[in-house]
């Protein structure tokens, strides 16, 4: 392999550097831009209006939740406060909305402008239109959970998104239980010198790579 290849190979290899932004109330983080943003769509599954209709089940909570005040829709109804959660899929319905291209090309407008606070605001805008989310009354859920729920295609005078209804956390299993752990019987088994009660022989290594690195530390 020439040098050529070599360096080519090693700038494929090695990340972009993260663009840093301070914040509103003072806090230094990473800016996100177009290549994290594409990271982040590439990392979670698509679904489409086909999906729609069913219970599925594993799906993962990405973050702890955004809360959403109380407020009066257009209707004069009052909706109550309620948690906003957000799952690893993102929707195809939602990529090709207007609000959604709106937000995108805003954020790409921006960046190329080196304006990456409204960059960031615009991309983060842009993923809460197109990841698939669920409403909560409370806030009972936590970043990394397993949920279930039906997918479901709503329809409206302002275009067609998918959300996740009638979510349930799903039953976790009980944590393995065993008798308790005898270190020492363990590793001296794992060295070749432990004795079995009631046997006077000896049990042979269990890792004769392990037992020999151990027998060279040892002299």
């Amino acid at each position: 392999m020439n040098q050529n290849t070599q360096s080519t190979q090693a700038a494929q290899r090695t990340p972009a550097p993260q663009v840093k932004m301070v914040t509103r109330d003072g806090k230094v983080i990473p800016a996100l831009t177009k290549e994290s943003v594409g990271n982040i769509i590439k990392g979670m599954k698509p679904v489409s209006a086909g999906d729609a209709g069913q219970l599925y089940k594993n799906f993962k909570v990405t973050g702890n939740g955004n809360e959403m005040k109380a407020y009066v829709n257009d209707n004069g109804k009052v909706v109550p406060a309620s948690w906003i959660y957000n799952i690893n899929r993102v929707s195809q319905v939602a990529l090709s909305t207007p609000a959604a291209i709106e937000a995108y090309s805003k954020a790409i407008a921006a960046e190329n402008a080196g304006d990456h606070e409204t960059a960031h605001d615009a991309f983060r805008e842009f993923l809460n239109k197109v990841t698939i989310s669920f409403n909560s009354r409370t806030r009972q859920f936590v970043n990394g959970q397993l949920v279930q729920g039906v997918l479901t295609l709503i329809t409206t005078e302002r275009g067609s998104l998918l959300k996740l209804e009638n979510v349930s956390a799903m039953q976790a299993l009980d944590a393995p239980s065993s008798a308790g752990f005898d270190l020492a019987a363990f590793m001296g088994n794992v060295l070749g010198d432990a004795t079995p009660s009631g046997s006077a022989e000896t049990v042979a290594p269990v890792n004769s790579a392990v037992a020999s690195a151990f027998a060279t530390a040892e002299s």
